[in-house]
């Protein structure tokens, strides 16, 4: 090695495999008395080398050469932004290669890693800590969950994959969630829009197939709208998001928490700018995601559920009980999506809860009468006049978005109101089917079927689809096909969701509950 200048700076050179100079101004180099090449087993082509004064190349340290040039070699990944750090590691020399040796943590975690631009930046919120990753992550700190941010503002895909091995491979991560934008892809401007779109498609696909190739589990965000949207760009979001819902990937229901579907834009009181949501709208970022979505992931499809075309449950008789069966979230939610089958008695007597919602502020619940379907929360009554005549099955769905306090029912294929509420409610922490809590109105004779809560607002599509028996798990909290075997007071049901709480039965009430027509 006594060729080599003493106090410069070497490389090995990708393409020709020699060590050449990558020395600061002031040193001399003679080229002349360069090796040809080096072993590539012996030296690693990423780091910088220096010669010592015993005249022995090694791998540089800071303190060999005080240059910027060596200093930011050693920045582990994206420098000058909020979440960048550096690391040390430890390496060891045997039989003259540098060895890296695996340690046993002192305690195991679980990492996720935020991978996305600007949104996942936290740009449009008064403080990072406001940001839906620093939410999700200060939500999940308790289960021993480790997050890193990597967001980017105006990343597309093709950038997002040039920084994929420095700022995501490294990390060793078991969950990657992915938040990019076709907005960013370019779209909103392009002459040809489709090309755009099959570039954007294209480079997602491909930022899933790196997440999995590096043994992390990939979760999705959908498209959520910005200011910059129309009714054309609206439409190839929602193809692409209804694509990853067909895919067996999870993902989570972006465009469902902020979109005004009247617009195709977010809702006002979301936004910070044209590209942005302020700190309403990321609060409803974090909400969409099931935060025990982490819990079962790693091992269940995400694919669409097909619900079993047989089994329901038949409430034969009730003595005593106020509700039937009660769902509550390990975390409470804020807007929601719910959606049942059920067959009424052949005579409605009483008025009839079908779902309840109750939380922080009240509660919203749907009543079925002998006069149509009402929705009634403390502040608001919404009546229809879809009225249930007959003993055959039907379908019942309600959409409530917090932000907007709009409430959309739909019975069967119709939409039956489109009303905003005055509704206090701001967190949901229990779920109520058949029933609500201290009624009087016992619920007896019914039948019921394929009980799902989702923690956005589902848009209209989605709810054609549960018509179908179709269930997209995009932002699942409970899908209960209700066709259980064990009904005992207390018995946990089936929870299809890739959630960790069930359904149950209420304990201590005389109900006998039975295997249903179907």
């Amino acid at each position: 090695m006594s060729d080599f200048v003493s106090k410069s700076l070497w490389y090995v050179d990708d393409g020709t495999g020699k060590i050449v100079p990558y020395a600061p101004s002031g040193n001399s180099v003679d080229d002349d008395n360069l090796p040809d090449s080096v072993d590539s087993t012996y030296l690693r082509r990423e780091a910088l080398y220096v010669v010592g004064d015993d005249g022995k190349l090694r791998v540089a340290k800071k303190d060999d050469f005080g240059s910027s040039i060596l200093r930011e070699s050693e920045q582990s990944t994206t420098a000058g932004l909020w979440w960048s750090e550096t690391k040390e590691k430890l390496t060891l020399n045997i039989n003259g290669k540098e060895e890296s040796p695996l340690l046993k943590p002192m305690y195991q975690r679980k990492k996720i890693v935020f991978f996305g631009s600007s949104t996942t930046d936290g740009r449009g919120t008064t403080t990072k800590s406001n940001a839906y990753m620093s939410l999700l992550a200060s939500a999940l700190s308790a289960k021993g969950y480790e997050c890193y941010i990597r967001g980017v503002g105006g990343d597309n895909t093709t950038k997002a994959i040039e920084r994929f091995y420095k700022d995501i491979a490294p990390l060793n991560a078991d969950y990657c969630f992915i938040a990019f934008t076709i907005g960013n892809e370019g779209i909103y401007n392009a002459s040809d829009k489709d090309i755009v779109y099959q570039q954007f498609k294209a480079g997602l696909f491909n930022i899933i197939r790196l997440v999995k190739q590096h043994g992390m589990v990939p979760i999705v965000a959908n498209q959520m709208p910005t200011q910059n949207y129309t009714a054309e760009i609206y439409r190839y979001a929602r193809n692409l998001n209804a694509e990853l819902d067909a895919m067996d990937v999870h993902v989570v229901d972006w465009m469902g928490a902020v979109v005004d579907e009247t617009t195709y834009m977010p809702i006002p009181a979301a936004s910070f700018d044209h590209l942005h949501l302020n700190d309403t709208g990321h609060s409803a970022l974090y909400q969409s995601i099931p935060p025990s979505l982490f819990e079962k992931v790693g091992f269940q499809s995400g694919k669409m559920i097909n619900t079993p075309e047989k089994g329901s449950i038949h409430i034969e008789s009730n003595t005593n009980a106020d509700y039937v069966f009660r769902y509550s979230p390990e975390y409470p939610l804020a807007s929601f999506s719910a959606f049942v089958r059920f067959k009424a008695p052949s005579v409605i007597d009483i008025p009839i809860t079908l779902i309840g919602a109750y939380g922080d502020g009240g509660y919203i619940r749907i009543q079925l009468t002998n006069t149509g379907v009402v929705a009634i929360n403390p502040g608001t009554e919404v009546k229809t006049t879809a009225i249930i005549s007959d003993t055959n099955w039907h379908t019942l769905g309600i959409r409530y978005n917090v932000i907007s306090k709009k409430i959309k029912l739909y019975l069967d294929n119709e939409v039956i109101s489109d009303e905003t509420v005055s509704a206090s409610l701001t967190s949901v922490d229990n779920f109520y089917l058949a029933g609500r809590p201290s009624s009087t109105n016992l619920i007896s004779g019914y039948e019921f079927k394929d009980f799902a809560v989702y923690r956005t607002a589902q848009i209209a599509e989605n709810f054609r689809l549960m018509i179908d028996g179709t269930f997209p798990q995009t932002s699942l909290e409970l899908l209960a096909p209700l066709n259980d075997k064990v009904l005992d007071e207390g018995s946990r049901l089936m929870n299809l969701a890739p959630t960790t709480r069930n359904l149950t039965v209420k304990k201590s009430a005389t109900i006998s509950l039975t295997e249903g027509s179907i």
